[in-house]
């Protein structure tokens, strides 16, 4: 049975660019469309049909396990992967599990005893992938795991490409002859945290731990706090990494109310490029990740997984660069 990720590797594009085809999406140019949707057909790929039940009058039931949903992060992959749920004729169910390793047992239990059709998987955790495998062939359950780091040989895998997101915004600034660079995350962001000090040792820039900036308070706060004690340093820092949009935001604010200038002083940068990002006094520049199109994809390969029962599937969406006002190279004076 093909796959999305079969016509991706023929059409030389990435995965989330054959979804966008396929549903003819104004994103991507009329001839990709028809060059992808020419090599589906050749390879007779069918995208599931609209409100098409597994069997009899009853929708299918898919248990959605997220970590929250009060990040526009969450938010934007929820949205879509619950629209293409609803496109193809499933109901869903989520579930919160506030990053806690308990309660994603707990609410893969609770989905189990709702006898749901298959279960979409987000966590920041590392998945014990035999337990899940267990529970996978004993019960007859579909699982997709959405995670960086669990790729398995018994469920499909989908993320974005984390280490990708944090070079992309690392180099830039190094490319705009910045060292000096400081990083700011709460402690839900330790990954990027350590894809920023991977990255920095890559190019052999030494590793300033008082620029390393960690939290337990999240979004905006956690970027103004964060800024603060980066100010009162006997040496600043000449640019900001911030773990994401919100964190960089805050650290704007502080820089402004300490009366420095963005980027003559301090250039920053974010990762989620959130729809506000573009619209502040300084655009935000800021990395892309692909959250809808991750969403459209899950939807997808819960629902194929289902359906078609096709070869395992590992993808991993590749992020952008999104260059505004709030970067620029370094004035050595």
């Amino acid at each position: 049975m093909s796959t999305l990720k079969d016509i991706s590797k023929i059409a030389n594009v990435n995965v989330s660019t054959v979804s966008k085809a396929l549903r003819g999406s104004s994103d991507i140019n009329q001839q990709t469309i028809l060059r992808i949707q020419k090599i589906a057909e050749q390879l007779n790929y069918k995208r599931t049909a609209y409100n098409t039940p597994v069997s009899g009058d009853t929708l299918p039931l898919i248990g959605i396990i997220c970590p929250e949903v009060n990040s526009m992060y969450y938010a934007d992959i929820l949205n879509s992967l619950q629209l293409r749920l609803f496109e193809a004729g499933f109901q869903s169910i989520v579930m919160i599990s506030n990053f806690d390793r308990t309660r994603e047992t707990f609410c893969i239990d609770s989905l189990m005893r709702l006898r749901v059709n298959g279960i979409v998987f987000f966590t920041e955790n590392d998945v014990d992938a035999d337990d899940l495998k267990n529970i996978s062939y004993g019960n007859g359950m579909s699982f997709v795991v959405v995670s960086g780091g669990n790729n398995n040989d018994f469920c499909d895998n989908i993320c974005i490409d984390e280490l990708q997101s944090v070079s992309i915004a690392v180099t830039h600034l190094i490319n705009l002859k910045h060292t000096n660079i400081a990083y700011i995350g709460d402690s839900l962001s330790f990954k990027r945290r350590g894809y920023y000090i991977q990255t920095m040792e890559s190019y052999s820039i030494p590793i300033n731990n008082d620029y390393i900036i960690e939290s337990d308070i999240r979004f905006e706060q956690c970027g103004y706090n964060g800024m603060i004690r980066l100010l009162q340093l006997k040496e600043p820092p000449t640019a900001i990494f911030a773990a994401y949009d919100n964190i960089a935001i805050g650290a704007m604010r502080a820089i402004y109310e300490n009366g420095f200038s963005i980027p003559g002083d301090f250039s920053v940068i974010g990762i989620d490029n959130l729809r506000t990002s573009s619209f502040l006094n300084k655009a935000l520049t800021s990395v892309t990740e692909p959250t809808a199109d991750l969403g459209e994809l899950t939807g997808e390969l819960i629902i194929n997984r289902i359906r078609k029962n096709p070869a395992v599937q590992h993808i991993k969406l590749i992020p952008t660069l999104n260059t505004r006002e709030t970067t620029a190279v370094l004035d050595i004076r």
